[in-house]
């Protein structure tokens, strides 16, 4: 699995360029950070100082040196992380920096093959980075066929031991889902897969729920500890929230669109945003 991190670098937050490495390096032997400069927001301005023996002091910079300067200095920031975190690693991860004057988008579609499978990482604080909000980062990484994992900046890596991945057993089979079951799997992760209902379709949802558990084990060839739980709620976020917390999940992994069933729907327009908002930990979209 291809693994992509969107760069947080001159972001107002701590990066989470070293949990991205050590999350990789459970998954896979390389990770691609690609920054995006966007030349819409570089302008002509004075220089007061030399930069990189290209600039005169006191000069105007044109449109072309300030993006120059703006990705050499990002690729300054870049390596000076790197190098800090090589050594912490203990694990040769290769890791491939891309620092182009382009769009997120562009540079996700020119690393990813539409055909396979990618895990895109992302920070949940954007202020001070290319991308403006979480909408922004959710429609962008919707189309393409990967996952996509936000961080908190400040959230120290360990390995996400209780997972839990939120699903609709209305839908029956779901590829999407056994992706993210692929994706734990380097983790010997305990993973719980909640589904919700009425209260007058409760027993039917839990041998739906038992049902896709015996596929679930038998196309895993039970290599995971898997459990399905079924909860009466309603259309609210709360629910889940509250189910989250109570259970210390380490790692959620929900929907990434609306689901298109008739049954309860926790998957509101802004669900995931206040997932990330209220847990202060890592949330998978799939």
């Amino acid at each position: 699995m291809k693994t992509i991190l969107i760069s947080d670098i001159g972001g107002e937050q701590e990066t989470i360029i070293p949990y991205a490495l050590n999350f990789t390096k459970h998954i896979d032997n390389s990770i691609s950070i690609i920054h995006a400069v966007d030349s819409r927001m570089q302008h002509a301005v004075s220089s007061a100082y030399a930069d990189s023996q290209s600039f005169e002091v006191g000069s105007k910079l044109s449109y072309e040196e300030i993006l120059e300067r703006k990705k050499h200095h990002t690729r300054q920031s870049l390596d000076k992380i790197l190098s800090k975190e090589a050594s912490r690693l203990n694990f040769p991860l290769k890791v491939n920096t891309l620092v182009e004057e382009s769009t997120i988008e562009n540079m996700l579609s020119n690393e990813l093959d539409a055909d396979k499978t990618a895990l895109i990482i992302g920070t949940s604080k954007l202020k001070g980075t290319i991308v403006s909000d979480l909408e922004e980062f959710f429609e962008t990484t919707r189309k393409f066929n990967s996952l996509s994992l936000i961080v908190p900046p400040e959230y120290s890596f360990s390995t996400p031991k209780n997972a839990l991945i939120q699903f609709d057993f209305n839908q029956g089979i779901n590829d999407r889902i056994y992706k993210v079951l692929e994706l734990l799997k380097a983790f010997d992760s305990l993973i719980s897969v909640l589904g919700a209902t009425e209260q007058d379709k409760h027993k039917e949802m839990i041998i739906k729920g038992e049902a896709w558990q015996k596929e679930a084990d038998n196309y895993m060839k039970s290599s995971l500890r898997i459990t399905t739980n079924i909860v009466v709620g309603s259309e609210n976020t709360n629910t889940l929230l509250d189910f989250i917390q109570r259970n210390n999940y380490d790692l959620v992994a929900i929907p990434n669109k609306m689901k298109l069933s008739t049954g309860i729907n926790f998957m509101s327009r802004d669900t995931s945003n206040q997932l990330i908002d209220k847990l202060n930990i890592p949330i998978l979209l799939y």
